[in-house]
């Protein structure tokens, strides 16, 4: 879904609500300018983003060890 600035700041309730199911793009004279999201779905994507970054840190650490 996708509002206008506009929209958001008249409609706040509304756009808060839409953004409990999937995340609402505002955007400000034709431009994406911030997404809202649940805060469930910020906490699992941060998660994940967490859980990318430790398995690429185990990665380079062993090719690191084998290259010794």
């Amino acid at each position: 879904k996708c509002v206008t600035a506009r929209e958001a700041r008249n409609h706040l309730g509304a756009v808060l609500q839409a953004a409990q199911r999937p995340p609402v793009s505002v955007t400000r004279y034709g431009r994406p300018v911030v997404v809202v999201m649940s805060a469930e779905s910020y906490a699992r994507r941060r998660r994940m983003a967490r859980e990318r970054l430790r398995c690429a840190m185990a990665r380079a650490g062993e090719r690191a060890a084998h290259r010794v």
